[in-house]
């Protein structure tokens, strides 16, 4: 078996049982696809990349005052 192909096999196998989670719950929304979660990172990606000369402590408070506003 190639390298690559071992190695995916394996991962597939070895997580088979987390790969779809959501069927298990029925009860609440769950989304079997992460592009709602894509969405927000790019919102979140371009707010701070408008404003790029903020410092990492700026930049975490600009992340977490959009969030909290917007969820």
């Amino acid at each position: 078996m190639r390298p690559k192909l071992r190695c995916a096999y394996f991962s597939i196998k070895r997580n088979m049982k987390r790969l779809w989670t959501f069927y298990d719950y029925t009860d609440r929304i769950i989304p079997n696809t992460n592009n709602g979660l894509e969405s927000i990172f790019a919102d979140i990606k371009s707010k701070v990349r408008v404003h790029s000369g903020l410092t990492k402590a700026h930049r975490m408070k600009l992340i977490d005052e959009y969030i909290s506003r917007h969820y």
